[in-house]
């Protein structure tokens, strides 16, 4: 499939989401929500990765991803939600969506920077490389989505 149309589908998801009510309170609710600097540092991540796909030309983005890449992560974050959801199916969903959409579409780290380097103080990124403090520790669990993720280990 071109990635093209595969960030159209995940970009038409996102604004159907985005549309029903109870979603847009979810996401709106973690985004006010407040007061955990870790929380609030993954809240306004996913809001700017949601306004990236929300704006961004699908035929911009080149290239293909495999039916079994594809498979194989919806597989993995299917079961990471299961075990770490927030319990609000509507927010794991826009969860999911901008997850794929940075796995599988970008190639970008599933976390922001400074979230990256709360564990093993990683070197700062740089020329594309991402490091990661986490992903040496979480890369060993069976359904980890460190997998996916295009951070380098650190240590």
């Amino acid at each position: 499939m071109k990635k093209s149309q595969f960030l159209q589908d995940l970009k038409q998801r996102l604004i159907s989401l985005l549309e029903d009510p109870v979603a847009a309170n979810a996401r709106n609710d973690r985004i006010r929500k407040g007061g955990n600097p870790l929380s609030d540092a993954l809240s306004a991540f996913n809001a700017s990765v949601s306004e990236e796909i929300l704006n961004i030309d699908p035929a911009s983005v080149p290239g293909d991803l495999s039916d079994e890449k594809i498979e194989a992560f919806k597989r993995r974050i299917s079961f990471y939600m299961k075990e770490n959801g927030s319990g609000c199916k509507e927010y794991d969903t826009y969860i999911t969506i901008l997850t794929t959409y940075l796995a599988l579409v970008v190639q970008k780290p599933l976390h922001p920077s400074h979230v990256r380097r709360l564990e093993g103080n990683p070197p700062e990124d740089s020329d594309n490389r991402y490091y990661c403090g986490w992903k040496t520790r979480y890369i060993k669990e069976r359904h980890s989505l460190c997998r996916c993720c295009n951070c380098l280990p650190w240590p």
